[in-house]
């Protein structure tokens, strides 16, 4: 494991907190101890005076305990929610083209769960590590000074505990692996069952769908159901030494009892206090076991981590957006070889027409155009350099693709039109494409995919973006964006545009041929 520096003081704060309860709580059995021994002597004024500070030191004992406690179990959340923020930054970095590329379920698993581990492994492993290896040492000097002999017995249990914990725990750490596993198959399946839905009714797939769901449930549960049994054995076998080795010692002690060599409250002060000195034992079994277990997770968060960080084109900065060239594009897309043949060359700004029958791979080719995918033979050019050589951030936020499902996110329409930093959307603006027919405001409330609004109005809502930018883009991709439009909606869309993007390229493609006429030029996509 390597240490994460940038918790430090975190660690530092939290293991301070509990070195107080830790030495408080060596004071009480040395009192009690002392509490019963003078007792066998007779009562004094002086022992009313050791079990008032024995109670105040348990007191305050408690308070520091419940304080250091509670940073140290929402240490492992801080820490979880700082390494879930730098995943988030990672995918968010991630370069554009890579969109389509990542596997959905896979990735809603580990962000949501596994980085609870990493807070194990950075946030409270450290920190466990550190109390256990105090706890220990100042337990022994304790248990040292009370009696050597006694100690020594209790040495011979230490190797017990922590074998056995080791050798269970790494039961419960591969099955722990495997339900990972399991659980991202499951929802794989789950997410084709729900987009799948309607060819499940329609072709009575009810059965086999029902049969395969079920099939992955059984699996989950055989491996939740071992992961249990090892959980159990383990608590059980600790709990069968943790019992029987205070005994042990108990029954020890009246023996040496018997020959002089220890008091009744010693016997009573090492009963009490050894339990301190097994548990950092058992502990760091534990430890090093659970680090072994967020290993594992980690590993797959490092999978993700590199699919994030995967880059498929050059490293160079597109400067220069005057000139477009788009002869052919061969590329194997989803499993389907496109081939589009396209005499598209432009080099002024203006709105072009762009005409392709449906399937033919227009959209693909276009993707390709705006960085969003990467093709190593499309023939497919910016300022006279080929598009797989540019960096793709360096062409985000010049080039626009918008298509006829861009995606609507929860949240208000001012919310979703201002989706960049420096984007900002007025009312005079807004109501150049909305109406009062539309029953819509920046303020109404949408659901995810815009689920509670028409197509058109989506689509329209996406418009607003472009119109909300600071910068005018240098590149407009429309993708049947405005297929949802009527032709009165959709003409005034297009004027809007050319007048607002006088020195942007824009490309709109629509299978409505009467709107080409509004087109300062049309280009034709074939078949290759």
């Amino acid at each position: 494991m390597t240490y994460q520096k940038r918790y430090f003081k975190l660690h530092l704060k939290v293991i301070l907190l509990s070195v107080i309860p830790l030495a408080l709580s060596t004071a009480i059995p040395l009192l009690l101890g002392k509490i019963i021994d003078n007792l066998n002597k007779g009562f004094s004024p002086e022992i009313i005076k050791t079990i008032i500070i024995c109670f105040v030191i348990i007191l305050v004992q408690r308070f520091f305990n419940f304080i250091g406690n509670y940073h140290f179990n929402i240490t492992e959340n801080i820490v979880a929610e700082a390494e879930t923020g730098i995943l988030f930054d990672e995918f968010l970095n991630s370069k554009s083209n890579l969109s389509g590329t990542f596997n959905n379920e896979k990735l809603l698993n580990r962000i949501t769960y596994e980085p609870y581990k990493l807070g194990s492994l950075y946030g409270t492993t450290p920190v466990m590590l550190v109390e256990n290896i105090i706890m220990f040492v100042v337990a022994f000097c304790v248990l040292l000074y009370l009696n050597v002999y006694l100690l020594i017995l209790t040495s011979l249990f230490i190797p017990a505990i922590y074998s056995v914990g080791c050798l269970v725990r790494k039961n419960i750490i591969k099955c722990s692996k495997e339900k990972s596993l399991v659980t991202e198959k499951f929802l794989l399946r789950l997410t084709e069952v729900l987009t799948g839905f309607p060819d499940i009714k329609i072709f009575r797939a009810e059965n086999k769908i029902n049969a395969s769901l079920k099939e992955i449930r059984r699996n989950m549960l055989k491996v939740e159901k071992t992961e249990a049994f090892y959980q159990r054995m383990y608590r059980d076998i600790n709990g069968f030494l943790f019992t029987a080795l205070p005994l042990i010692t108990l029954v020890a002690g009246f023996i040496f009892m018997q020959y002089g060599k220890i008091s009744l409250g010693t016997v009573i002060s090492f009963y009490m206090y050894v339990g301190n000195f097994v548990e950092p034992a058992q502990n760091l079994a534990d430890l090093r076991i659970g680090v072994l277990n967020a290993g594992e997770k980690k590993k797959l968060i490092d999978e993700i981590k590199k699919d994030f960080a995967v880059v498929l084109s050059g490293n160079e900065n597109c400067n220069n957006f005057s000139d477009i060239l788009l002869h052919e594009v061969k590329h194997k897309f989803e499993n389907k070889d496109i081939n589009v043949k396209a005499n598209l060359n432009i080099s002024t700004p203006g709105f072009y027409g762009i005409s392709a029958p449906s399937g033919l791979g227009k959209s693909t080719a276009l993707k390709i155009l705006s960085g969003l995918l990467y093709s190593d033979t499309a023939d497919v050019s910016v300022g006279g350099k080929r598009i797989k050589t540019f960096d793709t951030d360096s062409l985000n936020g010049k080039i626009f693709y918008v298509s006829a499902e861009s995606f609507i996110f929860q949240g208000t329409v001012k919310e979703n039109i201002e989706l960049s930093d420096s984007s900002n959307i007025t009312e005079e603006v807004f109501n150049s494409i909305f109406d009062k027919s539309d029953d819509i405001s920046l303020q109404t409330n949408l659901e995810t995919e815009g689920a509670n609004i028409s197509l058109g109005q989506r689509q329209r809502i996406v418009l607003l973006r472009l119109l909300a930018l600071e910068e005018e883009p240098k590149i407009i991709i429309l993708d049947e964006a405005l297929s949802g439009l009527d032709e009165k909606r959709e003409t005034s869309a297009i004027e809007l545009l050319k007048k607002l993007f006088k020195n942007t390229i824009i490309l709109f493609v629509t299978h409505r041929k009467k709107s080409f006429d509004l087109c300062d030029a049309v280009f034709e996509f074939t078949a290759g």
